[in-house]
């Protein structure tokens, strides 16, 4: 079995769990995870996790992203993006940069924004998509989410189908809906809005530059693929480290709390002799295991 971290550079089309599906094949193995659904239109950054990373998986969701999209204005659609059935359409120009700007930082902070129909959020035990699929629209509560940073990286264009295209980068905590970003930015524009091309590039500390493509995976095959996968613990760099002597090993991978470790509170990658162990949680002097992982790296074991 295959055990570490493959970024995947995921194209528009299939599913999170389609990829998932493909890795499984490739590497023979069923023990594949994702940290961080992407929706099919969405192209991007798909962390993977293999083997016994998919412990590992709970540290990874709640990382911070970054997208590029292009806000469409004119034209807004029932799944908030161009994909969509048009619900609204008004004639309109390239807004100002200022104008542009001044709509970006009344959404950057903390605020709350309704999620779209096609999201996964559960409703009364079905996923707003699931339900949105069956033609029915229900109310939704808005939800809190952060944006850091929401700033456009080029002009905005008129297209020839009447279309104003703006490129914009979004920086934002997990949980921030896009769509919904692009959907409020027409509203303080006043025209209809919808978004198009989103990409993820950005998953906390792990970007989709050098990624390989899901093609790229397939035409290589399965050693290229375990040649790709980082060491498990590239999955929590952002997590301060404790490092454990031979015997303090033993006790902490055989699920006892280690003595003597004065550290800082909250979830640490934890390190032995044999390399990386797992995730331990720093409590009154004593380490005591929360996700056990041994001392595996990304080879056949």
């Amino acid at each position: 079995m295959v055990h570490g971290m493959l970024r995947v550079d995921k194209p528009a089309g299939p599913t999170s769990h389609d990829v998932v599906a493909v890795v499984r094949r490739l590497l023979g193995q069923r023990r594949v995870g994702h940290a961080g659904t992407l929706d099919p239109p969405a192209t991007g950054l798909l962390v993977i996790l293999l083997g016994v990373a998919t412990r590992l998986q709970q540290y990874l969701l709640g990382e911070d992203k970054t997208y590029t999209f292009e806000l469409v204005l004119g034209r807004a659609t029932d799944t908030l993006d161009m994909s969509g059935v048009t619900t609204a359409e008004a004639a309109c120009e390239c807004p100002s940069t200022e104008a542009l700007e001044a709509a970006c930082r009344e959404l950057e902070g903390d605020i709350a924004l309704v999620p779209p129909m096609v999201s996964a959020i559960h409703h009364q035990g079905r996923r707003l998509h699931e339900i949105a699929r069956s033609g029915e629209v229900v109310e939704r509560e808005p939800r809190s989410c952060r944006i850091d940073r929401l700033s456009p990286i080029g002009p905005a264009r008129l297209e020839e189908d009447g279309l104003v295209r703006v490129p914009l980068v979004i920086d934002c905590s997990s949980g921030t809906y896009v769509r919904s970003v692009g959907e409020a930015l027409g509203a303080t524009l006043g025209v209809p809005a919808c978004i198009d091309g989103l990409r993820r590039t950005r998953v906390g500390p792990w970007s989709v530059e050098g990624a390989p493509s899901l093609d790229e995976l397939v035409r290589e095959g399965r050693e290229a693929a375990v040649r790709q996968a980082e060491p498990m613990e590239q999955a929590v760099p952002h997590l301060s480290r404790v490092s454990l002597v031979a015997a303090e090993e033993r006790a902490f991978t055989s699920g006892n709390p280690v003595l003597g470790v004065e550290s800082s509170q909250g979830p640490m990658a934890v390190f032995g002799p044999s390399g990386f162990l797992g995730i331990g949680v720093a409590e009154d002097g004593r380490l005591a295991p929360r996700t056990v992982v041994g001392g595996q790296d990304p080879r056949d074991g």
